[in-house]
């Protein structure tokens, strides 16, 4: 299982509107389900990116109904690097685990997968940026 993620346009010229092609591929973890279906409660400290990314809604048949989704297909649905890097971090570190894992779990790995992002030159985490010179003041 690999993630793969192909995205290429064309701009518009004359009577041309350009043309886009997008292509993704990913796997999700099973007992992540139970994280991405749940809406944070108002005492949520920190959100979770990948729910934000995926499931913004918190839609209890997630991702079923993202299928419905595909017949109408907005810019704002493209899967992005930094979303595909975090899946796969996730499918690594949940790899062989059958029970669902708690909104906590799924926070204290996302701050993993960032910290392990941010020791990257020029990485993009979680839709956050970071430069080779702040990863230095970082160290």
């Amino acid at each position: 299982q690999i993630e793969e993620l192909h995205s290429a346009s064309t701009p518009g010229s004359g009577w041309s509107c350009g043309s886009e092609t997008y292509k993704s591929a990913y796997f999700l973890p099973a007992s992540l389900l139970s994280v991405l279906r749940t809406c944070p409660s108002g005492g949520a400290s920190r959100p979770f990116f990948l729910q934000e990314r995926l499931n913004p809604q918190c839609l209890s048949d997630y991702p079923y109904s993202a299928f419905q989704r595909l017949r109408v297909r907005r810019k704002s649905d493209a899967m992005d690097q930094p979303t595909v890097d975090a899946i796969r971090f996730f499918r690594e570190r949940l790899c062989g685990r059958l029970e669902n894992i708690t909104i906590n779990e799924a926070l204290k790995l996302q701050e993993e997968h960032m910290e392990a992002a941010r020791l990257k030159p020029d990485a993009e985490v979680c839709g956050i940026s970071h430069t080779a010179e702040e990863t230095q003041e970082a160290g």
